[in-house]
C-alpha cells in the first residue's frame, strides 16, 4: 500500500493514543508517547491492565479512523470543530507526553497547522476528518498482514495461542468495528 508520510504518522498517533486511552482507562499511568518521522512510534507507560493496553494501539486506531470518518461524513458543520479538537489532542500529547524532542517537534507542529487551517478555512476540518478517517481505515485494516508485529508477540506472550491467531481475531474485530461505523453512517437522520 502506497503510503503517505504525514497521514501515516498521524495513524501512528492514533495507534499510541490508544494505548494510552486503555492505559488511563485500566488504571494505568502514561510516562510518554513518540511518533516518528518513518511512521512508528512508542507509548511507554506504568500499571493498568497489559492486555487491554497492548491491543489498544492497533483496535484503538480502527476506533479513532472510523470516528473521525464518521464525524466528517455525518457532522458537516461540526466535524471543523471535531478535527480543532483533534489538533488540540495532538497539541496536548506533545506538551504532556512525548519524550523526544523530534516527536515533540513534529506532534506540536501538525497540530499548530491543523489547528490553523481549521480556523481559517471552514471546509478544511471536514476534509481532514474525511481522508485522515479513510486513510486511517484502510491503513490499519492493511497493516494486520505485516502487523502491529510487536504488540501481536507481545499479547500472545500473554494471553498464550500463536501471534498469528491474534492477528485474525484483531483483524476480525476491527472489520467488525468498521461495518458498525457503516452501518450508522449510512443510516439516516
Amino acid at each position: 500500500m502506497y503510503s503517505i508520510p504525514i497521514l501515516t504518522q498521524l495513524v501512528t498517533f492514533l495507534h499510541e493514543i490508544g494505548h494510552a486511552t486503555a492505559t488511563i482507562v485500566t488504571g494505568g499511568h502514561v510516562r510518554s508517547l513518540q511518533v516518528n518521522l518513518d511512521g512508528s512510534g512508542l507509548c511507554t507507560s506504568s500499571g493498568g491492565i497489559r492486555l487491554f493496553i497492548i491491543c489498544g494501539g492497533y483496535l484503538g486506531s480502527i476506533f479513532f479512523g472510523n470516528l473521525i470518518l464518521y464525524t466528517g461524513i455525518k457532522f458537516k458543520y461540526m466535524s471543523r470543530f471535531f478535527a480543532a479538537g483533534l489538533a488540540v489532542c495532538l497539541i496536548f500529547a506533545s506538551l504532556f507526553w512525548f519524550s523526544t524532542l523530534q516527536s515533540f517537534l513534529f506532534t506540536a507542529g501538525i497540530g499548530a497547522v491543523l489547528l490553523f487551517l481549521f480556523i481559517k478555512f471552514s471546509w478544511s476540518g471536514r476534509v481532514f476528518m474525511i481522508v485522515t478517517g479513510i486513510y486511517s481505515i484502510f491503513y490499519i485494516l492493511h497493516d494486520y498482514q505485516t502487523g502491529p508485529s510487536s504488540d501481536l508477540v507481545a499479547f500472545s506472550s500473554i494471553a498464550g495461542f500463536n501471534a498469528t491467531l491474534w492477528m485474525y481475531v484483531w483483524l476480525v474485530t476491527a472489520l467488525i468495528i468498521t461495518m458498525l461505523f457503516l452501518g450508522l453512517t449510512l443510516k439516516k437522520k
